[in-house]
């Protein structure tokens, strides 16, 4: 059962989402603190924070960002999907990649001594490790949820956007090349001058997606590289 809109019980049913920012570490050998700070910021006051009705919140540490949802709700897992779709895009318009999860299941949850405590903690945190291309993995403990609402989604007319969101293929992993659930983020584009609303995202091509992984794929080498053809195939598959 969903919480009131304004508590955050310490143990609920939620979601989490888990997103490794790759190509971070060589940032930080470069590039400037403060500058990578400001990013980050604006990277989270648009797809994170949003307003009090906001059923997600955040924590940050070095090159990774945890997204974990007030309880497991449609409206909190719309906020996640739609959050992660617009994380994953603007990462990438910073020139950087990241490889995400999401999963679900009861979740402690200390906001404010950031304390994470549960099985979705372990379930997110093996899936992200273990994706080899950039994009978001839907845990098993999350699927049904995430394929019931956007199932809802279809009959109701609401949302529409995310109607194609979800998809089942072949993908590649550290562990091998095999079936899973993911987000098609690359099918989705955040609209600065699109309506205020904190999670607006609407439809695009995405052939802005293939060029900016073009020009960093010739900009990297190793394994790194790898993620990014790896991606550029999926992307060619659909």
């Amino acid at each position: 059962m969903a919480n009131n809109k304004n508590t955050w019980l310490i143990t609920a049913e939620r979601f989490i989402a888990y997103f490794d920012i790759m190509g971070f570490k060589s940032m930080i050998k470069t590039g400037k603190l403060p500058d990578l700070y400001k990013k980050f910021m604006t990277l989270i006051k648009t797809n994170i924070k949003g307003n009090r009705r906001s059923r997600i919140t955040y924590y940050i540490y070095s090159d990774l960002i945890v997204v974990v949802t007030q309880d497991s709700s449609q409206d909190s897992l719309k906020q996640l999907l739609e959050a992660s779709v617009k994380i994953t895009n603007q990462i990438l318009n910073l020139d950087w990649g990241v490889s995400g999860s999401i999963a679900k299941g009861k979740l402690v949850f200390d906001k404010h001594n950031q304390i994470f405590l549960g099985q979705p903690v372990v379930d997110a945190y093996l899936a992200q490790e273990d994706v080899e291309f950039y994009g978001i993995v839907i845990c098993d403990s999350a699927v049904d949820d995430v394929k019931k609402y956007l199932s809802d989604v279809k009959s109701k007319r609401i949302t529409k956007h995310l109607v194609n969101l979800l998809k089942e293929e072949r993908l590649h992993f550290k562990t091998g090349y095999y079936s899973q659930y993911h987000l098609c983020w690359f099918k989705y584009f955040y609209n600065e001058k699109g309506p205020t609303h904190p999670y607006y995202i609407r439809n695009t091509t995405d052939e802005h997606v293939k060029q900016k992984l073009e020009v960093m794929c010739q900009n990297t080498k190793g394994k790194a590289r790898r993620y990014i053809e790896n991606t550029i195939e999926l992307l060619n598959k659909n």
